[in-house]
């Protein structure tokens, strides 16, 4: 079965895996995390990181640090998965729902439409003219490696007191690029967030990692994440805390593949260009091509639209998977989730239409050029 994003043991660090293995350093307090914590610190360009369980943990945590009162409103693109939005409930906070734009991002000009003309700003805050509640943050959703026009965003932003989240999620390995000058992402907002599960770019089986160039910041997070710990030998605990650090032995199954993280994004670039190079013939299928003017991408997943509107989505990824092929759909519209459908919403009309008959594809960085083929002769066979 090809996978949609197997997992590699190609660059697993077996020797960091196997010391730590054989010294007993299984949980977080084992050297691995730190080690682990320092190579993304050097790659990202963070000033702090903070490793932690899963990208979920990161987000719930990246919000409870800004100590969100009960109801007050977090500003989230309407497709993502969904344990951005969770993360916004977790921490007894409401969201709001904004559209994407055609490249399945946030639209700027829905976020700067939303805050002309539904906020206000009071004594030092912006408010929800509809609900009176305080906007905390805007989290940015990073999809499939890709990035939105950050730098537009912070802009419209600016002087409201509205923190950014980055949900990097998918995107270790894509850089801003400005001014001649490469940022990784997750690192031009407030904070940002990465996932190291088990289907992307680089694993720990799982986990996450929290980047932040504020030091306050990060002195809550690590707090935080360690069961707000005063004191370890009294068990002097001082808030509510949540034990969400990263294990030694997780993190030391990502230390040999952020060593190869350049090869590896090499690899996706490669698979990148073959598919589009192959789709491009096809005419009834539409290979989504990435910008790379404002932003160099991972390359994470691969999508294509096929431009026949008769087409069942679900049929042909049952066909695929009977060619032992696995490939889904985009997200279901956050929006749109039962326990979501009583939230505001706004500009989110689109969202359906825009993912309508769009497939990932198999994007794994150890695909072979006959899986390569063979993937995509099934493709032109069903569009």
């Amino acid at each position: 079965m090809i996978g949609l994003h197997s997992p590699s043991t190609k660059y697993i660090g077996f020797n960091e895996l196997k010391y730590s293995i054989n010294n007993g350093w299984l949980s977080s307090i084992g050297p691995g995390t730190k080690t682990f914590e320092k190579y993304i610190k050097k790659y990202t360009k963070s000033k702090y990181v903070v490793a932690t369980i899963n990208g979920t943990a990161a987000l719930q945590l990246s919000i409870a640090c800004l100590y969100p009162k009960k109801s007050e409103e977090i500003l989230i693109p309407d497709l993502s998965f969904i344990s951005t939005v969770n993360a916004v409930h977790y921490n007894f906070c409401k969201p709001v729902f904004l559209g994407i734009n055609p490249d399945f991002m946030i639209s700027e000009n829905a976020l700067k439409n939303f805050i002309n003309e539904k906020t206000f700003f009071k004594n030092g805050f912006t408010y929800n003219k509809i609900t009176k509640k305080k906007i905390l943050a805007l989290i940015v959703v990073n999809v499939f490696g890709n990035l939105p026009n950050i730098f537009k965003i912070k802009k419209i932003l600016k002087g409201k007191n509205i923190k950014i989240i980055e949900d990097a999620a998918e995107s270790l390995g894509s850089f801003y690029l400005k001014n001649k000058k490469r940022t990784h992402s997750g690192t031009v907002g407030d904070i940002g967030c990465l996932s190291f599960n088990v289907n992307k770019i680089i694993t720990t089986g799982g986990g996450g990692m929290i980047l932040t160039k504020n030091l306050k910041t990060y002195k809550i997070i690590k707090h935080l994440a360690n069961q707000s710990k005063l004191d370890p030998i009294n068990f002097i605990h001082d808030q509510i805390g949540f034990n969400y650090s990263m294990p030694s032995i997780n993190a030391s199954i990502g230390i040999g593949q952020i060593k190869k993280i350049n090869t590896i994004l090499k690899l996706k670039k490669g698979i990148y260009k073959y598919y589009l190079s192959k789709f491009s013939k096809n005419k009834k299928i539409e290979f989504i091509s990435v910008d790379q003017k404002n932003y160099s991408s991972n390359f994470w997943l691969n999508l294509v639209r096929f431009k026949n509107k008769s087409l069942n989505l679900n049929n042909i990824i049952s066909k695929l998977k009977r060619r032992n092929i696995i490939a889904r759909p985009i997200w279901f519209p956050l929006s749109l989730q039962t326990y979501n459908k009583n939230f505001q919403r706004f500009k989110t009309q689109d969202t359906k239409k825009i993912i309508k008959n769009v497939l990932c594809l198999p994007s794994g960085y150890d695909l072979t050029k006959k899986e390569l083929q063979y993937i995509i002769e099934e493709i032109n066979n069903i569009s």
